[in-house]
């Protein structure tokens, strides 16, 4: 029997010990009014690069469905607290209330354990 061993890490450089990340997916659901659809985009596309740069964040992409007018986010955190900070500090800013205005009702937000990709 050989000693195979599974290793889950979702990058080289992830910073976890042992055979599993322990990293965490926060997946956000925007449902934007339709007549503001591509004005949001265009907003949330603009954001990107400070979102990815935000202490913690290792992963940050977008999808978006023009004929449902909604926009989701992926990202990949080394903690659900990193994420939480990032949210308070987009809040802080003023960012969150200008994303806001854009939607038809609150944002929808999906949090899971990261298992990998295999």
């Amino acid at each position: 029997m050989s000693s195979f061993q599974l290793n889950r890490h979702h990058s080289e450089d992830c910073g976890a010990s042992g055979s599993e990340c322990s990293s965490a997916v926060v997946i956000l659901k925007l449902s934007v009014k339709t007549e503001l659809f591509e004005k949001a985009l265009g907003f949330v596309k603009e954001r990107l690069v400070e979102t990815r740069a935000f202490s913690g964040c290792q992963k940050c992409e977008i999808a978006a469905s023009k004929e449902k007018s909604d926009i989701i986010i992926y990202q990949i955190w080394d903690s659900f607290e990193d994420q939480k900070k990032y949210v308070e500090w987009r809040t802080e800013t003023g960012m969150l209330e200008t994303t806001l205005s854009f939607l038809t009702c609150d944002p929808t937000f999906f949090e899971y354990d990261y298992i990998g990709s295999y």
